[in-house]
């Protein structure tokens, strides 16, 4: 015990303890034990087997934070009657055998959740009683988990009063009501659940762009690997329509195309596999579709199921281009409905327009979108411009493998629309020729019958003459 000590900062005062590796017990106690960390350093550095200290009254505003790992078998520790601001509780998780601490009658402020190592929560006995508490369910909660540990805190809780906040000023740590900590968590889970449900709003709104996003990286592989190494297709076109329209798709599309022309059209109430989900069966039947047809309606608009095909569809788009789209108009549709994705499909794909009055023109239309060539009427008649046509689309077939050595992927899509044209304005030219070659054909089989008749008028009228001058002899 050497109490009232006057340390110096020379090296005789600081290393009075030098070579004392055996002793147990120190009393510091109203000395003016410099807090300089390498002076603390020294003074202890010798007494590795000390297991009490005490530093009662030494002024010290703060612990060194160097000196705990020098006193590895320490017990007892009094640090009372100090002006020790801060605590921090990491610098006890060398001390393994750590007994008792004694901090009270300091100014340790007190507040939040603090972070206690193992080593505390070991302890047979702690004070820090007469400190600064900031009374919090936080507080508490520390209180409560020494004592769940079965540390006995000393002089509780009669010597921890709170100091703040102001509507608990005076009254004890143990009088702190966690209703407000209750609140808290009611309010962080009514938050949470008030989250979840936007969320879960917002992705219910946006499930079909979510699936379009899903299958889209599931499916681009499996486009590429198809663009390189192209299979046959299983349907000559995959048909999106609504619910509504489903009459007038199986009372005059599917007939016109399927019975009378011998096309193959993928129809999901009839051709969808089951037990797959719908996201995959639209995804898979595209992809072996040579075509993809819209049957635009009100109806069409207004469905959600439509709407996400149309973004598969969109992005057929962008890979092949205009060509492998047709749409079928059965009404206009009012500009607040169409997204733009929808619009750009309808702008730049291949159209037609249904309706009783124009119906020889819209299946012709159809044809010439699925690249149906002319009957075989008149065959024998129409061989020269069916050669032109057959050699056309040769070429065509030609330009379209070249075009993947000249161009790169940027061009691409500007190449396909380009493509697409110059087929149309070709099979238009071919109808156009087969159009003219059969009126000159009409036009000549017409002047033919009007010259034989002109030449019977002629001969009955010179009998006629001859009969009378016979007549009048």
């Amino acid at each position: 015990m050497l109490q009232n000590l006057s340390f110096g900062m020379f090296p005789t005062d600081l290393g009075m303890f030098e070579g004392l590796h055996h002793l147990k017990s120190l009393d510091l106690s109203y000395s003016n034990l410099p807090f300089s960390p390498i002076a603390s350093k020294i003074v202890f550095k010798s007494l590795s087997n000390l297991t009490k200290l005490t530093l009662q009254f030494v002024g010290w505003k703060s612990m060194p934070h160097n000196i705990f790992h020098l006193l590895p078998n320490l017990k007892t520790l009094d640090l009372s009657n100090n002006e020790i601001t801060y605590l921090s509780w990491s610098r006890f998780r060398y001390l393994k055998y750590l007994e008792e601490i004694d901090f009270s009658n300091n100014r340790i402020f007190l507040s939040g959740r603090l972070s206690v190592p193992s080593s505390i929560l070991s302890l047979i006995s702690l004070d820090i009683s007469n400190n600064t508490y900031y009374c919090s369910c936080e507080i508490l909660s520390f209180f409560e988990e020494l004592s769940s540990n079965n540390v006995t805190i000393k002089y509780y809780p009669e010597a921890y009063s709170c100091t703040s906040p102001r509507s608990m000023a005076d009254k004890s740590v143990a009088d702190v009501e966690c209703m407000q900590h209750l609140e808290t968590i009611v309010y962080t889970i009514i938050i949470t659940v008030l989250f979840g449900c936007v969320f879960a709003i917002m992705a219910y709104k946006s499930r079909y762009r979510i699936r379009y996003l899903i299958h889209i990286s599931r499916s681009r592989h499996s486009w590429k690997v198809r663009k390189k190494s192209p299979q046959p297709l299983l349907f000559d076109g995959f048909v999106i329509y609504s619910e509504p329209d489903k009459n007038w798709v199986y009372d005059n599309f599917l007939p016109f195309l399927e019975k009378q022309h011998g096309y193959k059209l993928c129809i999901h109430d009839r051709d969808f596999q089951y037990g797959r989900l719908i996201v995959d069966n639209i995804v898979e039947n595209m992809k072996n579709s040579r075509k993809i047809v819209l049957i635009l309606s009100e109806s069409f608009a207004e469905s959600k199921w439509c709407q996400f095909e149309v973004l598969l569809a969109h992005e057929r788009f962008l890979e092949h281009g205009p060509d492998s789209l047709i749409s079928i108009k059965l009404e206009e549709i009012t500009t607040f409905r169409l997204t733009n994705t929808l619009e750009t499909l309808i702008k730049f794909a291949t159209h037609a327009v249904w309706s009783y009055q124009n119906k020889e023109e819209f299946s012709v239309r159809i044809l010439d979108c699925f690249q149906v060539k002319t009957d075989n009427i008149d065959k024998n008649n129409s061989n020269t411009s069916k050669h032109r046509c057959s050699h056309s689309h040769a070429q065509k077939i030609k330009v379209k493998e070249d075009r993947n050595k000249i161009f790169s992927d940027k061009f691409e899509h500007l190449f396909n629309e380009m493509c697409s044209r110059v087929d149309l304005m070709s099979e238009t030219l071919c109808k156009r020729l087969d159009s003219l070659e059969k009126t000159v054909k009409s036009d000549i089989t017409f002047l033919k019958n009007k010259v034989d008749k002109l030449e019977t008028n002629l001969t009955s009228l010179q009998d006629s003459i001859i009969y009378s001058q016979s007549t009048s002899k």
